[in-house]
């Protein structure tokens, strides 16, 4: 099935209408007053957050652009995944602003089908820590994906009833989401497996069905916490490079909480948080992987790691 199909079937004024109407409909006072910054999705200032006498952050402020990939790296207990959940709106901070650059409803509009980039023209601001508790669900639910360390797939679903369930949340029709999910489950290279309960699957395989999961909603945003953190070596590296390969050729922004240095230098940047703080002296700029013919496409990298499960299984 084609893009612009993809596209024409799950981006109408329906679903993501609703989602900026319900946002900006006597909320006014969520807006931020400063003039958006096209360059930029994701804006934290000051975030500082406390868990009974534990100050989990501490003053962090940062700056997500559009279409980039991020890894925030600490070591366990530095305050990197409570820095996650302030960004995607889970969980508010006790101090500081997080301003989501969000693009028209109508973002379709705005989409280069050649280059595979969302523009940034005409992103609103919107102040995440000032929306109530329904509003950022709805924002998380339309316009954020998640992927964490142990996929969170519903046991007695199979792998294609998983996928589709965040498309008929936000309102698509049964044929839609499922058309959807299935395309996504191709991507991954698991769609042999769409029938198979998740009990079923193989670890690599249950990550690559959560990924299509978060990819299937096409998020402004997806956020992942620890992704691999499951997985044995080799399949972190393939499910990484099938995960970052599709997330950049849809333009979407990925933020990655790890502890694995593998798994961050498939990033553009690296920021490292310790004791609630960016450290200034370890910010790494890995720079935008440049384009190359040699590069294989995201269904080639799913044969390949098709290929090596089933000589595994064997």
């Amino acid at each position: 099935m084609s893009k612009s199909r993809l596209t024409t079937n799950l981006t109408p004024g329906a679903s993501k209408s609703r989602l900026t109407a319900n946002l900006t409909s006597g909320a006014s006072k969520s807006r931020s007053t400063a003039n958006p910054t096209p360059d930029f999705i994701l804006q934290a200032h000051q975030l500082r957050k406390t868990f009974g006498e534990t100050e989990a952050m501490r003053g962090i402020s940062l700056d997500i652009q559009r279409g980039e990939v991020v890894a925030i790296m600490g070591p366990s207990g530095s305050g990197k995944s409570t820095l996650l959940h302030c960004l995607a709106g889970i969980i508010r901070p006790d101090h500081g602003t997080v301003t989501y650059f969000e693009q028209p409803a109508d973002h379709s509009a705005q989409f280069d089908a050649h280059s595979a980039h969302r523009s940034s023209i005409s992103a609103t601001p919107l102040r995440i820590d000032q929306l109530s508790d329904a509003e950022r669900t709805k924002l998380r639910r339309h316009q954020f994906g998640f992927v964490f360390q142990f996929s969170q797939l519903v046991p007695e679903l199979t792998a294609l009833d998983n996928v589709a369930i965040p498309l008929l949340l936000s309102g698509h029709s049964r044929a839609v989401a499922y058309d959807q999910a299935e395309h996504w489950l191709d991507r991954m290279g698991v769609h042999a497996k769409r029938h198979q309960l998740a009990t079923k699957l193989s670890g690599g395989q249950i990550q690559r069905v959560a990924v299509a999961r978060a990819l299937a909603i096409e998020p402004q945003i997806l956020f992942a916490d620890e992704p691999t953190g499951s997985l044995d070596s080799l399949n972190s590296e393939k499910v990484m490079e099938l995960f970052l390969h599709a997330a950049r050729a849809n333009g979407t922004t990925v933020i990655i909480v790890t502890h694995e240095p593998t798994i961050a230098a498939y990033a553009d940047r690296e920021i490292i948080v310790r004791d609630g703080q960016i450290a200034p002296d370890h910010l790494a700029a890995n720079g935008p992987r440049p384009a190359s013919a040699s590069r294989p496409t995201v269904n080639q990298l799913a044969s390949r790691l098709n290929s090596q499960e089933a000589h595994h299984e064997r």
